[in-house]
């Protein structure tokens, strides 16, 4: 077996069981009613992934259009998984309103899981497949090059 196509083996078991130890390592707080939730307040719909919490109620994504702003954090409150509420006021003003008296308003999803709050596949498992079919590709190229 040329040497590439060994090190694309290798790199793909590699990759695929550090995806399934994360699994468990999630599966296994998610059975303790511990969650991490990701936690910020932006306008990058897609971005807003920093920040995290642990958490023991639900996880939760707010969307509001109106200003275009995203919240994402924790709840104490058990709430049940996939559950969407409409019209929700935080109460939080926004000072860069007129007057400051904008509040951050919206849909709220709830979640229960280890950053259910994200985005919707998460850039690990992304990552993961690109590097598979990469150094797939580049095994190919190497076993090409022999007879």
């Amino acid at each position: 077996m040329p040497f590439n196509a060994a090190i694309t083996l290798l790199l793909a078991f590699f990759a695929a069981l550090h995806q399934c130890s994360c699994t468990e390592s999630t599966k296994e707080k998610s059975r303790e009613g511990i969650f991490e939730c990701y936690t910020c307040l932006g306008r990058d719909y897609d971005n807003c992934m920093f920040g995290q919490t642990l958490c023991a109620g639900a996880c939760w994504k707010m969307i509001d259009e109106k200003h275009e702003l995203i919240a994402k954090g924790c709840t104490a409150e058990q709430k049940p998984d996939n559950q969407q509420e409409s019209k929700v006021d935080t109460k939080v003003k926004l000072p860069w309103s007129p007057n400051g008296a904008e509040t951050i308003q919206g849909t709220v999803y709830y979640c229960k899981g280890d950053w259910c709050n994200g985005a919707e596949q998460s850039t690990q498992t992304k990552l993961i497949a690109f590097l598979t079919i990469l150094f797939g590709f580049f095994g190919r190229l190497a076993l090409a090059d022999y007879p």
